[in-house]
């Protein structure tokens, strides 16, 4: 099972609500997820957010151990 630091910062926050949604076993787990997802980015910039997405995607599919 994959443990999680609490983040730290909103973008902290973000980039690891991202990756549980990437993440998510099923549909209803997803849209749980999801729908944090405005007011967690509410305070970020365009460009922070997309930051976000892009770390969170590394993450994901390309983790370095």
């Amino acid at each position: 099972m994959t443990t999680y630091d609490k983040p730290q910062t909103p973008k902290d926050a973000l980039i690891l609500a991202l990756r549980l949604a990437i993440t998510a076993p099923t549909e209803q787990g997803y849209r749980e997820v999801a729908e944090m997802l405005p007011a967690l980015a509410a305070n970020l910039t365009e460009r922070e957010i997309e930051e976000c997405t892009a770390i969170a995607k590394i993450q994901v599919f390309d983790p370095v151990d």
